[in-house]
């Protein structure tokens, strides 16, 4: 291009002003979103989404557009346009995600986004990678996570931490089955993360291969949820040994918790063949002696054990009478003839 040409479609413009051209002669667009910082917040808390800090390198004055693109619906009573959105976090455990573009004038920015990780109480949770986690290394942290189910409940404390756990690569599972799981008073159990600790409760299961008694909460007398696992309970070696996904008792329902059994698969499978006393049940759940919200879930159980045999029948009614003999005559005087047999006996008791 000779000196002096001009771009066609922008008068006045040249190449030595910084400003660059698109093919339709339009400006391209240089501000900057900054939609901030991922945030642990706990569920029900305030959240504030702050892009303050999106730039126009020209000091142009910035719209604002806000849009959520994952987690449950929050923004029904939002200003979507305004620099700094707040609102308070769902009930439910989730990850929610916003994207962020401010437009200078000149066409908007790329977009900017910011996750919101909604936990039960973001002072006290663990988290658990089966596939990038370390039980020798890790620190329970999201950053690093400990590799197993065992390792973090082992780890817990009388601050009734929460687990979190990813779901592995492939669906593969979480082999516990060594032991059962045993979730203190107070301790929830959320599956269904990605690897980005995003969470999906319906299409991402996270699935734990468990002992025939999996995951027991005992004595819960506190609030606890099971939410987003596939938990799988393995087949008893006794026939007298029953066979449970998860199993939650209270000593006393008067002061009970509520477990929240939510968006799982849970199956049991079955207890052994043979005799035992008394005989193993297979229960996808089990809850005695306490409270419980069941939603949202498929729950299978297996062949339970054989009982043991009844007692014995009642004795039978006894039979009709049999018909009396007739009388034939002779010679040598009268003589009756045997009668037929009599009737059948009644059936033996059950």
């Amino acid at each position: 291009m000779a000196c002096g040409d001009s771009v066609s479609g922008n008068p006045g413009g040249d190449l030595d002003s910084g400003v660059p051209f698109l093919d339709a002669g339009e400006p391209i667009a240089d501000a900057v979103a900054v939609a901030g910082p991922d945030q642990d917040v706990t569920r029900g808390f305030l959240v504030v989404l702050d892009g303050g800090e999106s730039l126009d390198p020209d000091g142009d004055e910035l719209r604002y557009a806000w849009t959520q693109v994952e987690g449950p619906d929050v923004t029904e009573d939002l200003d979507l346009t305004q620099e700094t959105l707040s609102f308070i976090a769902p009930a439910d455990v989730s990850t929610l995600v916003f994207e962020l573009r401010v437009d200078d004038g000149l066409g908007a920015s790329a977009a900017d986004s910011v996750s919101v990780f909604v936990l039960e109480d973001r002072a006290a949770a663990f988290y658990v990678d089966g596939d990038g986690g370390s039980d020798e290394e890790g620190s329970g942290t999201r950053t690093s996570p400990w590799a197993t189910l065992a390792k973090a409940v082992s780890e817990l404390s009388p601050s009734q931490e929460d687990i979190y756990l990813r779901s592995r690569s492939g669906g593969a599972a979480y082999d516990e089955t060594a032991a059962t799981l045993d979730l203190p008073n107070g301790t929830s159990l959320y599956c269904g993360f990605d690897r980005d600790w995003r969470r999906d409760t319906v299409g991402n299961r996270s699935v734990i291969e468990g002992a025939s008694v999996a995951l027991r909460l005992a004595m819960a007398e506190l609030d606890a949820w099971v939410s987003g696992c596939d938990v799988r309970a393995a087949a008893s070696e006794d026939a007298s040994e029953s066979v449970v996904a998860i199993s939650a008792s209270s000593g006393d329902v008067t002061s009970a918790g509520t477990v929240h059994l939510l968006d799982n698969v849970l199956r049991a499978r079955d207890v052994a063949a043979g005799e035992g006393l008394p005989a193993g049940a297979s229960d996808g759940a089990r809850v005695v002696a306490g409270r419980a919200e069941i939603r949202g879930n498929e729950i299978t159980a297996g062949r339970g054990g054989r009982g043991d045999e009844g007692l014995p029948g009642l004795p039978g009614e006894n039979g009709n009478p049999g018909q009396n003999a007739t009388s034939r005559t002779g010679a040598g005087g009268g003589s009756d003839a045997p009668g037929p047999n009599g009737g059948r006996g009644g059936n033996g008791g059950g």
